[in-house]
């Protein structure tokens, strides 16, 4: 049991023993620190290698991590920022003038795993002074080189400018530190030539004409505010007056309503009164009238059946004899024109009867000529062309009689004698073409050219005798009723 009980407390005492030692192994670091641990067993969690030397080192921020004994080691890393005050000597610048600058640069150990290993294997085992010593001289550098290559000008009104060049140069160098900028100021920029003072001058004169004109500015703004102060003023004091004549007028025309409704309820009143009176005025008359009315229409009755008693009385006697008459008068016109009738009938018959005899009158005088012609027309086919010379020849006087009866409608002709002769023998002439021109009129009509058939039959015993005739008809003396010829010589 003895032994039982100190092997009890053994166990006790080795795992009190094993977890001091744990807890006393295990190590912490605030959001401002860093704990470096190199060795072996490292693990893969928060360990960096350097890509060169490949080194490897566990890095812990603001957590913990257990460090074991003998085969690992603990170091810490400040993660604080610095203010450095970095200050130039008198610098020529790009145009010559020497300057003196003095800023304010704030620096830090960078965030990330890569900026924490460069820091811890540069600056462990070293004092933070001597970090800030470093840095400040590479910020000077840096700075001196910028204000070489700009003008005063450009450092003294662009400090973002010039600030923004020292933190993008320096940014480089710094980070091979393991340090980043945080900010970098640039608080005072002097010369001893009074290069600065003579741009200020410019400045200060720019600075108080700005200072004068917004002076004055703001007076005349003053000025405005008063003015529109006095005026919204009195625009409110018109404003108040308008508004009490607009509550008088109003009153007033309120008063004259009232008056007006008033006089109107009065005489609607009135006449309201007279209405009902002239209407019930009016509702006597109407039953006086209706009363005479309904005596006139008993009267009207009475007449109505006086009347129709008188005419049953005029039928009983005059109508009946009337009507006998009119139908004894109806009875003689039906036979009158039934006797009219039956004339007409027999006339319309008698006139169509002699219109059948004219008509076949006609046609049977029509059928005699025709016949008649028909014989005529074989007899000229059976006589020879000498008998239809001969016909022509006896008709030939008659032609030209008809043809020169025009001229016998003259009343009288105007021969004018040029002196030549030609004035009477015209009118011989005008008979010749006469003539000439029946001859050839007839020639047109029938083909038949008369001289022409005259020749031919010369030899025949009645020719001469027609000619002779012809020529006896045409030297005829012209009777009294001719036309006279009346010749004149011209002077």
């Amino acid at each position: 049991m003895d032994s039982t009980l100190f092997g009890t407390v053994g166990i006790i005492a080795i795992a009190v023993i094993l977890l001091v030692l744990l807890v006393s192994r295990y190590r912490t670091a605030s959001p401002a620190e860093a704990l470096i641990i190199s060795g072996t067993a490292l693990g893969n969690k928060n360990v960096f290698i350097d890509p060169e030397t490949n080194n490897k080192m566990k890095i812990v921020s603001g957590g913990g991590t257990f460090v074991w004994p003998v085969i690992q080691t603990v170091n810490k890393l400040s993660l604080l920022s610095s203010k450095l005050d970095v200050r130039t000597p008198e610098v020529y610048t790009k145009e010559g003038v020497p300057v003196a600058v003095d800023g304010t640069v704030i620096i830090k150990i960078g965030s990330t795993s890569e900026d924490v290993a460069t820091a811890a294997e540069q600056y462990l085992g070293k004092t933070t002074e001597q970090l800030e010593g470093e840095a400040k001289e590479v910020l000077e550098g840096h700075l001196r080189s910028i204000l070489g290559r700009m003008t005063v000008e450009d450092i003294y009104k662009n400090r973002d400018v010039f600030n923004s060049n020292v933190q993008e140069e320096a940014a480089s160098d710094l980070a091979k530190m393991g340090l980043v900028i945080v900010s970098f100021t640039v608080k005072e920029v002097t010369d001893k030539n009074g290069y600065l003072e003579a741009l200020g001058q410019g400045r200060i004169a720019e600075v108080k004409r700005d200072a004068d004109i917004k002076t004055a500015n703001a007076d005349k703004e003053t000025r405005i505010q008063r003015a529109l102060a006095d005026q919204k003023s009195q625009e409110a004091e018109l404003q108040r007056e308008t508004e009490t004549a607009n509550a008088k007028k109003e009153k007033s025309l309120l008063l004259s309503t009232y008056e007006r409704e008033q006089n109107i309820a009065k005489a609607e009143a009135e006449s309201a009164y007279d209405l009902r009176r002239a209407e019930l005025k009016k509702r006597v008359v109407v039953e006086e009238g209706n009363a005479l009315i309904t005596e006139r229409e008993k009267q009207i009755e009475l007449q109505e059946k006086e009347t129709i008693k008188k005419e049953r009385e005029y039928d009983a006697t005059v109508r009946k004899k009337a009507e006998a008459e009119r139908y004894a008068v109806e009875q003689s016109a039906i036979a009158s024109k039934n006797k009219s009738i039956a004339e007409s009938e027999a006339r319309a018959k008698e006139i169509e009867l002699n219109g059948q005899a004219e008509a076949e009158s006609i046609r049977l005088i029509g059928q005699a000529n025709a016949e008649s012609k028909t014989a005529w027309a074989k007899a000229m086919e059976g006589i020879g062309s000498s008998a239809i010379t001969t016909l022509l020849i006896e008709a030939y006087p008659a032609i030209i009689k008809a043809s020169a009866e025009p001229l016998g409608n003259i009343d009288k002709i105007t021969v004018v004698d040029s002196g030549d002769g030609n004035g009477a023998s015209a009118i011989t002439k005008t008979a010749t073409n006469v003539l000439t021109s029946t001859q050839e009129a007839l020639k047109d009509a029938t083909g038949l050219d008369l001289i022409e058939l005259i020749n031919s039959i010369a030899g025949t015993k009645n020719i001469g005798r027609q000619i002779n005739n012809l020529n006896d008809t045409l030297s005829q003396p012209a009777t009294e009723s001719d036309t006279p010829i009346i010749a004149e010589d011209s002077e």
